[in-house]
């Protein structure tokens, strides 16, 4: 699993480089909200964090994107710009891969 940021093809960032496994750089979580719920990874790199989220809400709808933290403070926010948004992520996936919970939380921006 890796973070993949960029033009495909030519991403500017690849992270990790190396094929180590995920629980060393990433962790997951999900949300719960009234009507919906949501799911997300965190890819830590020191001191940045790049947090891929899905989620769905009623009287909001659908969200889905990615966050990008430098030392816990929120400094871009990319919304996906499809009115779809396909995730596999979730549970599943999370226990699946074997990776470690996320012990900071996340809030849908």
């Amino acid at each position: 699993m890796q973070y993949r940021f960029g033009s495909k093809g030519t991403p500017e960032i690849v992270y990790p480089q190396s094929k180590e496994h995920p629980r060393n750089y990433t962790e997951a979580g999900v949300l719960t909200f009234a009507g919906g719920g949501g799911a997300y990874l965190r890819f830590k790199k020191e001191p940045y964090g790049y947090v891929v989220y899905t989620a769905i809400g009623r009287g909001w709808g659908q969200k889905a994107g990615l966050v990008v933290e430098k030392n816990n403070k929120l400094i871009s926010n990319l919304k996906c710009n499809k009115a779809a948004a396909t995730s596999e992520l979730g549970p599943d996936l999370y226990e699946k891969a074997g990776l470690p919970e996320d012990q900071k939380s996340f809030d849908l921006p």
